[in-house]
């Protein structure tokens, strides 16, 4: 019955020994609230922002492009930030990288499409950013991008700016991700700009009644093993070591700790580790693990203190082998998963060839 609402930390680890330390964590955090219970509180709103749906339907795909990347992001890219500079964006097509368009930052929103690539959890002053003005862009340049139905980009922009004014906040969770890709450093980003991003890569917290520095405490919280075992309990395998953090179902059930009751001492502490290490480009989610990174047990050894489970660090290595150990596993039957579709495949083309033949009329 505690775990009512998501019972797979019961069922779905791939170990016995994650299962049993995962199990005794959420027994010794049971007492603290759930990201769930400040949300309730109305602090803070988690959710997702479905570009060319929010006011409008049937410009999803304009609405995505409205995107402008500057880290990894795959998909459906239009335009590629060249530069940023003082109060102007140099932007090009993906599709014709030499050719340049300048653009004022005030024609623009903060954003973060994906979480790809960004190596360390502060993106303030390094967000990616989105368009919002549609006169800002010549029509032959936005031609060039894919973009040829000025109603529907107009109309998408429109999308785009109500779902900013209603959900942006400063902080992003990941919602989907390979939790073992070379491309992945956090699930947490905090920007001191109000910042939107697209699902299903990304979840948008609202936290205008929350604070900068709660939301900063949060964050790095939130990049805790802590809070990493608990995400691995509560989360959705979609393939191998792809999984879906979904809100209500995965972030909604994180306990976190109670920042109201936290000693001014351990507040500050909390805050100074965050301006230590947010901006630090870090090495990968899943190597920091395998290496038993130092920032990793920083961070974690802060957010113990934050929950009052002081004792718990000297189980910090066991954690780190369960962690890794679960990710290995996932790694594993997303490869068996891939060799599977690769041999599938072959043997269809074989028997297509096959078939082919035996229906060719043999020549006279």
């Amino acid at each position: 019955m505690k775990h009512i609402k998501n019972i797979k930390p019961l069922v779905g680890l791939n170990n016995l020994k994650t299962q049993n330390i995962i199990l005794d964590l959420l027994d010794d955090i049971s007492n603290h609230p759930t990201i769930g219970d400040i949300e309730n509180s109305g602090l803070i709103s988690l959710r997702d922002y479905n570009p060319g749906q929010y006011i409008t339907r049937g410009v999803e795909d304009y609405a995505r492009r409205l995107f402008l990347v500057r880290y990894g992001a795959r998909g459906k890219i239009s335009f590629i930030i060249k530069e940023i500079k003082e109060n102007k964006i140099k932007i090009c097509p993906i599709k014709q990288k030499d050719s340049i368009c300048e653009i004022n930052l005030n024609c623009c929103i903060y954003s973060l499409r994906s979480p790809a690539g960004v190596s360390h959890f502060n993106i303030t002053g390094k967000e990616e950013f989105a368009l919002i003005n549609g006169n800002a862009i010549p029509y032959n340049f936005l031609k060039v991008a894919g973009i040829t139905n000025l109603s529907n980009f107009r109309r998408a922009i429109e999308d785009l700016k109500k779902a900013y004014d209603d959900l942006a906040g400063n902080i992003l969770l990941v919602r989907r991700a390979r939790l073992t890709s070379p491309n992945i450093y956090y699930l947490t980003f905090f920007s001191e700009n109000k910042i939107i991003g697209p699902s299903a890569p990304m979840i948008c917290v609202q936290t205008d009644d929350f604070g900068l520095d709660k939301s900063k405490l949060l964050t790095l919280y939130l990049n805790s093993s802590i809070s990493l075992l608990q995400l691995i309990g509560f989360a959705v395998e979609t393939e191998g070591a792809w999984v879906a953090f979904q809100g209500d179902q995965v972030w909604s059930q994180i306990h976190i700790p109670n920042f109201e009751m936290l000693s001014e001492n351990i507040y500050n502490r909390a805050l100074k580790v965050f301006d230590e290490i947010s901006k630090l480009n870090v090495d990968t989610l899943f190597n920091r693990y395998k290496n038993r990174s130092p920032i990793q047990r920083l961070i974690d050894e802060v957010s113990l203190e934050m929950l009052g489970l002081e004792d718990w660090k000297n189980k910090l290595d066991d954690i780190y082998e369960a962690i890794t150990g679960e990710l290995q596993a996932m790694l594993e039957i997303l490869e068996k998963s891939k060799k599977s579709s690769k041999r599938k495949m072959k043997i269809e083309r074989r028997k297509g060839r096959e078939e082919f033949r035996q229906l060719t009329l043999p020549s006279t």
